[in-house]
Protein backbone atom coordinates (compact mmCIF):
# COMPACT_ATOMS: atom_id res chain seq x y z
CA UNK A 1 0.00 0.00 0.00
CA UNK A 2 1.07 3.59 -0.59
CA UNK A 3 -0.51 6.95 0.19
CA UNK A 4 -0.40 10.57 -0.99
CA UNK A 5 -1.48 13.69 0.91
CA UNK A 6 -3.25 16.01 -1.55
CA UNK A 7 -3.90 18.95 0.74
CA UNK A 8 -4.82 20.20 4.18
CA UNK A 9 -7.42 22.65 5.47
CA UNK A 10 -8.55 23.73 8.93
CA UNK A 11 -11.84 24.85 10.41
CA UNK A 12 -12.76 25.63 14.04
CA UNK A 13 -9.87 23.73 15.62
CA UNK A 14 -10.19 20.75 13.30
CA UNK A 15 -7.58 19.79 10.68
CA UNK A 16 -8.82 17.95 7.58
CA UNK A 17 -6.30 15.98 5.52
CA UNK A 18 -7.26 15.04 1.94
CA UNK A 19 -5.47 11.76 1.31
CA UNK A 20 -5.42 8.93 -1.23
CA UNK A 21 -4.32 5.35 -0.69
CA UNK A 22 -3.51 2.68 -3.26
CA UNK A 23 -2.95 -1.03 -2.67
CA UNK A 24 -4.57 -4.38 -2.06
CA UNK A 25 -7.96 -4.24 -0.34
CA UNK A 26 -7.40 -3.47 3.34
CA UNK A 27 -8.48 -0.99 5.94
CA UNK A 28 -6.19 1.52 7.60
CA UNK A 29 -6.13 4.27 10.20
CA UNK A 30 -4.24 7.55 10.23
CA UNK A 31 -2.23 9.48 12.78
CA UNK A 32 -1.04 13.08 12.45
CA UNK A 33 2.52 13.82 13.55
CA UNK A 34 3.04 17.52 14.28
CA UNK A 35 6.19 19.64 14.15
CA UNK A 36 6.94 18.71 17.80
CA UNK A 37 6.61 14.97 16.97
CA UNK A 38 3.37 14.65 18.94
CA UNK A 39 0.79 12.11 17.71
CA UNK A 40 -2.84 13.07 17.06
CA UNK A 41 -5.36 10.33 16.32
CA UNK A 42 -7.80 10.65 13.42
CA UNK A 43 -11.41 11.28 14.46
CA UNK A 44 -12.68 9.48 11.36
CA UNK A 45 -10.30 6.47 11.52
CA UNK A 46 -10.05 6.69 7.75
CA UNK A 47 -13.59 5.58 7.05
CA UNK A 48 -15.36 8.90 6.49
CA UNK A 49 -16.42 9.89 2.97
CA UNK A 50 -14.15 7.44 1.18
CA UNK A 51 -14.56 6.94 -2.55
CA UNK A 52 -13.04 3.73 -3.95
CA UNK A 53 -12.32 2.38 -7.39
CA UNK A 54 -10.88 -0.93 -8.54
CA UNK A 55 -7.75 -1.13 -10.65
CA UNK A 56 -4.55 0.85 -10.48
CA UNK A 57 -3.04 3.92 -12.14
CA UNK A 58 -0.04 3.39 -14.42
CA UNK A 59 2.87 5.79 -15.07
CA UNK A 60 0.83 7.65 -17.71
CA UNK A 61 -2.07 8.20 -15.31
CA UNK A 62 -4.37 5.66 -17.00
CA UNK A 63 -6.47 3.23 -14.95
CA UNK A 64 -5.56 -0.42 -15.56
CA UNK A 65 -6.85 -3.75 -14.24
CA UNK A 66 -4.80 -6.76 -13.20
CA UNK A 67 -5.01 -9.72 -15.57
CA UNK A 68 -4.77 -12.17 -12.68
CA UNK A 69 -8.08 -11.00 -11.31
CA UNK A 70 -6.51 -9.56 -8.16
CA UNK A 71 -7.90 -6.18 -7.18
CA UNK A 72 -5.99 -3.07 -6.27
CA UNK A 73 -8.11 -0.35 -4.72
CA UNK A 74 -7.47 3.36 -5.00
CA UNK A 75 -9.27 5.34 -2.32
CA UNK A 76 -9.62 9.02 -1.53
CA UNK A 77 -11.10 10.59 1.55
CA UNK A 78 -10.72 13.08 4.39
CA UNK A 79 -8.93 12.15 7.61
CA UNK A 80 -10.19 14.38 10.43
CA UNK A 81 -8.04 15.50 13.39
CA UNK A 82 -9.08 17.55 16.41
CA UNK A 83 -5.92 19.57 17.15
CA UNK A 84 -4.96 22.59 19.29
CA UNK A 85 -4.44 25.98 17.65
CA UNK A 86 -1.04 26.46 16.05
CA UNK A 87 -0.39 22.78 15.28
CA UNK A 88 1.73 22.31 12.15
CA UNK A 89 1.46 19.04 10.20
CA UNK A 90 4.83 17.32 9.75
CA UNK A 91 3.77 13.90 8.45
CA UNK A 92 0.91 11.41 8.33
CA UNK A 93 1.41 7.94 9.81
CA UNK A 94 -0.59 5.34 7.89
CA UNK A 95 -1.42 2.15 9.82
CA UNK A 96 -2.77 -0.61 7.51
CA UNK A 97 -4.69 -3.49 9.06
CA UNK A 98 -2.52 -6.16 7.45
CA UNK A 99 0.97 -4.65 7.04
CA UNK A 100 3.51 -2.43 8.78
CA UNK A 101 2.87 1.30 9.34
CA UNK A 102 4.57 3.86 7.11
CA UNK A 103 4.93 7.65 6.93
CA UNK A 104 3.94 10.27 4.37
CA UNK A 105 5.94 13.47 4.85
CA UNK A 106 4.13 16.77 4.34
CA UNK A 107 6.08 19.77 3.09
CA UNK A 108 3.00 21.55 1.91
CA UNK A 109 3.19 24.82 3.85
CA UNK A 110 2.93 27.36 1.01
CA UNK A 111 5.69 29.96 0.95
CA UNK A 112 6.50 32.89 -1.29
CA UNK A 113 9.29 35.46 -1.04
CA UNK A 114 10.75 38.57 -2.54
CA UNK A 115 13.89 40.49 -1.62
CA UNK A 116 12.27 42.02 1.48
CA UNK A 117 9.78 39.53 2.90
CA UNK A 118 8.79 35.86 3.13
CA UNK A 119 5.15 34.90 3.57
CA UNK A 120 4.00 31.46 4.79
CA UNK A 121 0.40 30.22 4.96
CA UNK A 122 -0.78 27.62 7.51
CA UNK A 123 -4.50 27.45 6.81
CA UNK A 124 -7.81 29.30 6.88
CA UNK A 125 -11.07 29.08 8.80
CA UNK A 126 -14.45 30.56 8.01
CA UNK A 127 -17.70 31.23 9.85
CA UNK A 128 -20.94 32.97 8.78
CA UNK A 129 -20.91 36.71 9.46
CA UNK A 130 -24.15 37.27 11.40
CA UNK A 131 -24.00 41.06 11.16
CA UNK A 132 -24.12 40.75 7.36
CA UNK A 133 -27.01 38.29 7.35
CA UNK A 134 -26.69 35.39 4.92
CA UNK A 135 -24.53 37.31 2.42
CA UNK A 136 -21.01 37.09 3.85
CA UNK A 137 -18.53 34.88 5.70
CA UNK A 138 -15.83 35.90 8.15
CA UNK A 139 -12.43 34.45 7.11
CA UNK A 140 -9.30 34.09 9.24
CA UNK A 141 -5.98 33.31 7.50
CA UNK A 142 -3.09 31.92 9.58
CA UNK A 143 0.15 33.41 8.17
CA UNK A 144 3.77 34.02 9.09
CA UNK A 145 5.67 37.08 7.87
CA UNK A 146 9.48 37.25 7.88
CA UNK A 147 11.53 40.39 7.36
CA UNK A 148 14.37 39.52 4.96
CA UNK A 149 15.69 43.08 4.84
CA UNK A 150 18.39 44.67 7.00
CA UNK A 151 16.01 47.45 8.04
CA UNK A 152 12.89 47.46 10.21
CA UNK A 153 9.73 46.47 8.30
CA UNK A 154 6.62 48.51 9.10
CA UNK A 155 3.22 47.18 7.99
CA UNK A 156 -0.48 47.21 8.85
CA UNK A 157 -3.23 44.61 8.45
CA UNK A 158 -4.44 46.72 5.52
CA UNK A 159 -1.33 45.67 3.57
CA UNK A 160 -2.90 42.20 3.17
CA UNK A 161 -5.63 41.31 0.70
CA UNK A 162 -7.34 38.12 -0.51
CA UNK A 163 -8.48 37.34 -4.08
CA UNK A 164 -11.42 35.05 -4.81
CA UNK A 165 -12.11 32.78 -7.81
CA UNK A 166 -13.82 35.65 -9.62
CA UNK A 167 -10.79 37.93 -9.32
CA UNK A 168 -12.44 40.11 -6.67
CA UNK A 169 -10.01 41.49 -4.08
CA UNK A 170 -10.90 41.80 -0.40
CA UNK A 171 -8.71 43.91 1.90
CA UNK A 172 -8.00 43.11 5.53
CA UNK A 173 -9.06 45.80 7.97
CA UNK A 174 -6.71 47.49 10.40
CA UNK A 175 -4.55 50.61 10.54
CA UNK A 176 -2.29 49.81 13.51
CA UNK A 177 1.37 49.94 12.49
CA UNK A 178 3.39 46.83 13.35
CA UNK A 179 7.18 46.50 13.19
CA UNK A 180 9.41 43.53 12.34
CA UNK A 181 13.13 43.69 13.12
CA UNK A 182 15.63 42.50 10.47
CA UNK A 183 15.45 38.69 10.27
CA UNK A 184 12.46 38.56 12.62
CA UNK A 185 9.37 36.40 11.97
CA UNK A 186 5.86 36.76 13.34
CA UNK A 187 2.89 34.40 12.98
CA UNK A 188 -0.56 35.99 13.22
CA UNK A 189 -4.10 36.05 11.79
CA UNK A 190 -5.26 38.06 8.80
CA UNK A 191 -9.03 38.67 8.92
CA UNK A 192 -11.53 39.76 6.28
CA UNK A 193 -15.15 39.36 5.22
CA UNK A 194 -15.99 37.77 1.88
CA UNK A 195 -19.24 37.17 0.02
CA UNK A 196 -20.67 33.69 0.65
CA UNK A 197 -20.01 32.49 -2.91
CA UNK A 198 -16.38 33.63 -2.82
CA UNK A 199 -13.60 31.08 -2.36
CA UNK A 200 -10.11 32.45 -1.57
CA UNK A 201 -7.50 31.49 -4.14
CA UNK A 202 -4.66 33.92 -3.35
CA UNK A 203 -3.37 36.05 -0.50
CA UNK A 204 -1.31 39.17 -1.26
CA UNK A 205 1.10 41.22 0.83
CA UNK A 206 2.42 44.35 -0.90
CA UNK A 207 2.42 42.75 -4.33
CA UNK A 208 3.79 39.38 -3.15
CA UNK A 209 1.06 36.91 -4.17
CA UNK A 210 0.62 33.34 -2.93
CA UNK A 211 -1.67 30.71 -4.46
CA UNK A 212 -3.74 29.17 -1.61
CA UNK A 213 -6.45 27.56 -3.76
CA UNK A 214 -5.52 24.03 -2.60
CA UNK A 215 -5.55 24.92 1.08
CA UNK A 216 -8.50 27.27 1.65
Amino acid sequence: MNATVLGVFKESGVMYVDITTQGTPTGCTFQLIDSDDRIHESESSGVCSWNSKSGYVDDQGATRYLASGDVVLKKRGIAIFDVPDGVILKRIRVVPDTSDPFFVDWNGVPEVSDANTTLKFYGATTTPRSSCGPTANHWVFDVKLTNNDDEILEYTDGDFSVVDQFGWEYYSKGTTTNKLLPGESLRFDVKTEMYRLSRPIAIIFRGVQMDISAWA
